[in-house]
This record gives C-alpha cells, sequence and structure tokens, in this order.
C-alpha cells in the first residue's frame, strides 16, 4: 500500500503496517490535534497525530537503512515508529501531568500497554510477533532511533509543524542528519561533520517553541480546556481514561456539554472568546526566576485559587501559566576523533540556545474579559509575594 504524505511524499506500507494503520488505536489519532489550539493562532495548523505517526514510520526506515540494523530490529522499530503516538490522551500533551499523577504513566508507557493488550496486540500475534516486542526495541538503546533528541519523531513533527502553520522555521537538512548518523561502542551517534545539521534542528525547535508551541492564545486555550476537563472528572461527568479512550472532539462536543460549568467554558473556546492576560511577566525578570519554573500544577492551581478568592470570582475564572523549559535534558551524542561528546562541548548554538530560550518565557495570569479589572490588582499582589516567597 502507498501513501502520498504531505511531508515526505510517497510512503510505502507493507501489509502488517497496512493491518496495523486500520485498527481502531491508530484510526483514532486521526482525532487527535498535533497541536491542540494552535489553529486559533495559525488557521492551517489542523494536521493530526495519525499522519505524523505514519510520518515516523517512513523515516525511522530510512535511519534504520543507514545505520545498517538487521531486519528484526528495522521491523520491530517501524512498528512502534508507527505506533508511537496510540498512548496519548485527548488533547495531546495537555493533560500529560494528569495521567502521571493518576494513572502512574506518561502517554508512552500508556502506548506500550495498548500494543500488548489492544486490537494491535491481536494484529501483530496474527504477523508472528509478539507484542512485548516493541516494548523490549523502545526500551533498548536502539529506541533512541525514535525518541532522541534527533529522533525520527522530533525530525518529522518539526517539519510537519512547519509546514501546516506555516511558520517557516522547520527547515532542517534532514538528508544529511539521516546521512551522518552512525554507530560507535554501540551508541547512536552524529558524525561532526553532520553538526551544522543537528543545529539547524534545534534552532527550527527553538523557534517553533517561541512562535507556536508556547503561543498565549494556544497556552490559554489549553488552560481552559485543562479547566473544563477537571471540573468534569471533579463532577463524576467523566474520568481520565476517558482521556485516552475518546479523542479531541467527542470529549469537547460531547462529554464536556454535560457539565454545565465545563461547557461554559468549551463555548468560550469554541467561539475564540478566551480569557485575557491581566498579569504577563518575563520569567527571567523575576529574582528567583528558577523558583518559579519547578512550579507543579498543584501549587498552580493553589495559586489561581488564591486569585480568585482575593477577587471574589470562581476559580475556573482564573487561569496561571509558566512555561517549562524546552531545551531540559538536551542529549545528542557527537561522533569526533574517535570519541564520543555531548552536544554542548562541541557546539556554541547549542549552548546559546539553552540560555536563549528563558528570554521568551513569560508569566501569564488571565481571566474573562469582563472580570478583567477585578482581577488585575490581586494577579499583581499574589504574583508579588510569591516572588517574596521564593527569596
Amino acid at each position: 500500500m502507498w501513501i502520498k504524505d504531505s511531508v515526505h511524499g510517497d510512503i510505502k506500507f507493507d501489509g502488517l503496517s497496512e493491518a496495523l494503520i486500520d485498527t481502531p488505536e491508530m484510526q483514532r489519532l486521526r482525532r487527535l490535534h498535533q497541536i491542540p489550539f494552535a489553529d486559533l493562532v495559525y488557521p492551517g495548523s489542523n494536521h493530526n497525530r495519525f499522519e505524523h505517526s505514519l510520518g515516523v514510520y517512513h523515516l525511522t526506515e530510512k535511519v534504520c537503512q543507514q545505520l545498517g540494523f538487521e531486519k528484526e530490529s528495522t521491523d520491530l522499530l517501524k512498528i512502534y515508529g508507527l505506533l508511537h503516538d496510540i498512548g496519548h490522551a485527548a488533547f495531546p500533551h495537555t493533560f500529560d501531568y494528569l495521567l502521571e499523577a493518576k494513572l502512574g504513566k506518561d502517554h508512552e508507557g500508556i502506548g506500550l500497554d495498548l500494543i500488548e493488550k489492544s486490537t494491535v496486540a491481536d494484529v501483530l500475534r496474527d504477523n508472528g510477533i509478539e507484542p512485548r516486542e516493541i516494548r523490549r526495541i523502545f526500551e533498548s538503546p536502539k529506541g533512541r532511533v525514535i525518541t532522541g533528541d534527533i529522533g525520527t519523531d522530533r525530525m518529522d513533527y518539526l517539519m510537519r509543524d512547519s509546514k501546516y502553520t506555516g511558520v517557516a522555521f522547520g527547515l532542517i537538512d534532514l538528508d544529511r542528519l539521516i546521512r551522518k548518523k552512525v554507530i560507535f561502542n554501540d551508541k547512536i551517534a552524529l558524525d561532526i561533520s553532520g553538526l551544522l545539521s543537528a543545529e539547524y534542528l534545534l534552532i527550527g525547535r527553538f523557534m517553533m517553541f517561541a512562535s507556536v508551541y508556547t503561543h498565549k492564545t494556544r497556552a490559554i486555550a489549553s488552560l481552559m480546556i485543562d479547566k473544563a476537563v477537571n471540573e468534569a472528572i471533579n463532577n463524576n461527568v467523566m474520568t481520565v481514561e476517558d482521556l485516552i479512550k475518546y479523542d479531541d472532539n467527542y470529549v469537547m462536543y460531547n462529554i464536556l456539554p454535560q457539565d454545565k460549568s465545563a461547557f461554559e467554558i468549551v463555548k468560550r473556546i469554541m467561539n475564540r472568546n478566551l480569557y485575557k492576560r491581566v498579569y504577563q511577566r518575563r520569567l527571567r525578570e523575576f529574582k528567583n526566576w528558577l523558583f518559579l519554573g519547578g512550579i507543579d500544577k498543584k501549587k498552580m492551581r493553589k495559586i489561581e485559587e488564591e486569585i480568585a478568592s482575593d477577587a471574589g470570582v470562581s476559580p475556573l475564572d482564573v487561569v496561571f501559566y509558566v512555561p517549562t523549559p524546552w531545551f531540559r535534558g538536551l542529549s545528542i551524542p557527537i561522533l569526533y576523533r574517535d570519541e564520543i561528546y555531548k552536544i554542548q562541548e562541541v557546539s556554541l548554538i547549542s549552548r546559546i540556545l539553552s540560555e536563549a530560550q528563558w528570554d521568551h518565557m513569560y508569566v501569564y495570569v488571565a481571566t474573562k474579559k469582563e472580570l478583567m479589572e477585578k482581577v488585575k490588582p490581586h494577579a499583581e499582589r499574589v504574583m508579588k509575594s510569591i516572588e517574596e516567597d521564593s527569596k
């Protein structure tokens, strides 16, 4: 079977991959946005996790060929590349913290469970593959082909997100990046001659975070749907498991309307009547800004509740946003003169980007337009007190 992909052109799928594509778990990905709510800013951003998964499958095959992997490993990695996103909750990444808190697993762990227990497992066994072998290859060093900082997952989504948003920052020298991948001492690395291609990818990732992934409108809409879903869960209208079972539209238009408070938020998102900022400050302008970077969701909730209580409004009417680092734990092994170096050791650009990210991170407090004057002074007071407490 051949599929015409908008990014990579013609992609060929064998009988097994075709059967996997037709499973309910894969078809659900057609209804999960690649970047939830980015279309509120970039109207062309309506691509989905399904097409991204096809792209990862295609690139994984190319990388495995470059690295000279045997057929068994290549086949298993291609399968994982195709299936790597099936564990995503509705509105991908928005509820990662909730999956971890309630289920004790991230979307990768949930996806691996689905590979071993769902329709996908039946298809694999029918084709002579034990599902647990997919987990084995994922957990092995070879899994970095897909999950690494210059893995096929990241390569595809940067190119695809750039194309569909119209933001021309995802220009990656894909062929060279793949061609310069090597195996050294059983570790996947990038030859030093491919360093510039890796730097292009890092620059593209930096720009996409600054202009798309953390855009204020997308961030606020994501916080609003987070409020709506948590309200519905607290009122026993839905469960965390529903986020894995259903897709974006079903949760938004079928489940959340069953809860009056949640649906009020949904209607605002539908009509792009989003909460407005009453407080904004660059993260780095805080005297102890690294403290804010470590605030978890539970603390964020308490801050929202404190601002709402002081202002005499509902906690549902206030959202608080703190960005997370874009280059945390960056790991790209570079081969130079028969030794492996971290990219930070050989690339000034990578070091600059890791530092420069902080200049583009903002803290927001937002509320309904009609409540802005009421909430603003209390947001400023609470944020000032947070800064004092962090000294």
